[in-house]
C-alpha cells in the first residue's frame, strides 16, 4: 500500500501573528482632551453619554461622533483619548 501523505496543517483563525493578545473592542478615535480620564468620562456622562474609562482612555458607546465632538468642543486638548467604542 502506498504511504499516506503527511497531514497538512489546517488554517486556523488566530488573527495576525503580531496582533495583541486580548485586543479591546474596536474603537474610532474622536479626539484627545485634557484629563484625568475619570473627569472626562464624568463630564460626558453628565451630558447624557454612556462614557467609561478603559485602559486610560474614555470609551463612549451608542453615540454619534459629531455629538461627542460638540460636547468636547470647549475642552482643552490633552492626553486623554476619547473614542467611540463599537460592540
Amino acid at each position: 500500500a502506498p504511504a499516506a501523505a503527511p497531514p497538512t496543517q489546517a488554517p486556523t483563525d488566530q488573527g495576525t501573528p503580531n496582533a495583541p493578545a486580548a485586543a479591546p473592542p474596536q474603537a474610532a478615535p474622536i479626539r484627545s482632551v485634557a484629563g484625568p480620564a475619570e473627569d472626562v468620562a464624568a463630564f460626558l456622562r453628565g451630558r447624557g453619554f454612556d462614557a467609561r474609562v478603559a485602559g486610560g482612555r474614555v470609551e463612549v458607546r451608542g453615540a454619534e461622533a459629531a455629538a461627542v465632538e460638540r460636547a468636547l468642543a470647549h475642552r482643552p486638548a490633552g492626553d486623554v483619548a476619547v473614542v467611540l467604542a463599537t460592540p
